[in-house]
């Protein structure tokens, strides 16, 4: 039996794992928190913070070209329909923070995954259900504003992560020769996708998730020598909270018996728990949604108002 940390699903991560993770750095599995609060029942408040902040960090004549390219995308009105939804509103971040680069004169690549949303691949390796939602998200704001246009791309784009995805199901299951998507990082951004593709369901009905989420033989990347990392971990166990040191005795565990796994266990429940805070978000947020149609899931959201600059 390997150690194996247990996380309550809304607590932060764990001190311990953290101190894990320096000793030998795997991946953080979590996205950022940035892009759940835009996700969240209380969408429009983040996005709004989102825009002013973004607005602020430009100088005037870079916030007059962002205003501008705003305007010319949404038109003087400035409204967007359905623009503090959950989506929509992470769309218009998305697109906020796109427009600012190009105004600062930093290259944007408009194929590329979406920065910061999925977990960085440092080979450039990226499913192709990754491409899928970014080309999404890139497209919502053009489109926001256009009840039929959004209803038939979100389910097709809804069609292409069901299908995409049941294709790295059995691919996964029959073990067949494609080992990139067996890697953590890889796994991660597949589930993460999956689970964006259920924030769809609040902005058009449609059918989606059969499918089971596939858990088991994820190939963890450590990068670190795991016997050193775990010597290292186990030479400073006396130093942890007394409720782990008692779990560890519980378990009948010794030094040696947890020393060759003891990172890739701490990786592995890391990683299953980002699965289960994100469907669990996801799960919350269209509970909600379905509960309450009128505020905040069909709210508008005003960039003429919050404008700094004039519009």
């Amino acid at each position: 039996m390997g150690f194996m940390l247990s996380f309550d699903i809304d607590a932060p991560v764990d001190n311990l794992a953290a101190f894990a993770r320096e000793i030998c750095p795997f991946p953080n599995y979590f996205p950022d928190p940035h892009y759940y609060n835009l996700l969240s029942a209380n969408s429009s408040h983040h996005l709004q913070e989102h825009y002013i902040s973004v607005q602020s960090s430009l100088s005037p004549k870079q916030l007059e070209d962002f205003t501008q390219s705003l305007r010319s995308t949404f038109g003087r009105h400035g409204r967007v329909s359905h623009g503090g939804v959950g989506v929509v509103a992470l769309s218009l971040a998305i697109l906020f923070d796109t427009v600012a680069r190009k105004v600062k004169g930093e290259y944007v690549s408009d194929r590329e995954p979406i920065p910061g949303l999925f977990l960085k691949d440092y080979r450039g390796y990226y499913p192709t259900v990754v491409y899928t939602i970014s080309e999404y998200l890139r497209l919502v704001p053009h489109i926001a504003n256009n009840p039929t246009r959004m209803k038939e791309e979100s389910e097709r784009c809804l069609e292409q992560i069901d299908a995409q995805y049941r294709e790295w199901q059995e691919a996964f299951n029959q073990k067949k020769d494609i080992w990139p998507l067996y890697e953590d990082i890889s796994a991660a951004n597949i589930h993460f996708s999956y689970t964006l593709g259920m924030y769809l369901l609040t902005v058009t009905p449609s059918h989606y998730g059969k499918e089971q989420s596939v858990i088991g033989d994820v190939l963890f990347q450590l990068n670190c020598d795991p016997e050193e990392a775990a010597n290292q971990f186990i030479s400073k166990m006396h130093t942890y909270d007394k409720n782990i040191q008692d779990s560890i005795k519980d378990r009948g565990l010794d030094r040696e018996s947890i020393r060759a796994t003891l990172m890739k266990e701490f990786a592995e429940t890391l990683f299953f728990r980002s699965i289960i805070v994100s469907l669990f978000k996801a799960l919350e947020t269209m509970g909600k949604a379905g509960k309450d149609q009128i505020k905040p899931y069909v709210e508008h959201f005003d960039l003429k108002g919050n404008a700094l600059g004039k519009w």
